[in-house]
């Protein structure tokens, strides 16, 4: 069986992409999204929470995939600070972990996904950030995607 997601196939092919693409964005230091998911770095007890990024630059791995019917779990205005203190880590969908260990394993500190990045119940967030989602997707190092899942608890 192939595995569904392969460590050392990924690293190959961003390792050809750091040597031979020099346009390619993924490889420069950007403007981070307003607000980001902080991970853990490898080695550490995994843990992760929102970080606003007050403009930095860096580099961070974005994550798209199919809702796959309502989100048991999002950034909502009540939970936002508790979010930029930790994530509930035991609470959060498989897929979303999932997610967290890949950008952990290609050495990126951050990732953006929509539903804990933007504040759902908040029409003002949505208005500010929904439009930069293109921007978002095409300067991150690497998009993780999970297109097909009949539901975000079922992981990769």
């Amino acid at each position: 069986m192939v595995p569904v997601y392969d460590h050392e196939s990924v690293r190959r092919w961003l390792d050809v992409c750091a040597a031979k693409h020099e346009g390619c964005p993924g490889n420069d230091w950007v403007k981070l999204p307003t607000t980001l998911v902080e991970v853990s770095p490898p080695g550490s007890p995994e843990s992760a929470c929102l970080r606003f990024t007050d403009g930095q630059e860096g580099r961070y791995a974005t994550f798209s995939y199919c809702w796959g019917g309502p989100q048991p779990f999002d950034t909502v205005a009540a939970s936002l600070a508790a979010y930029s203190r930790e994530l509930p880590y035991t609470r959060l969908p498989k897929t979303i972990l999932d997610a967290f260990q890949v950008t952990r394993c290609r050495g990126l500190r951050y990732i953006w996904i929509d539903s804990l990045c933007i504040v759902q119940d908040d029409p003002d967030d949505k208005q500010r950030e929904l439009p930069k989602m293109f921007r978002i997707y095409g300067n991150s190092f690497i998009t993780i995607s999970r297109p097909v899942l009949e539901a975000v608890m079922t992981g990769f």
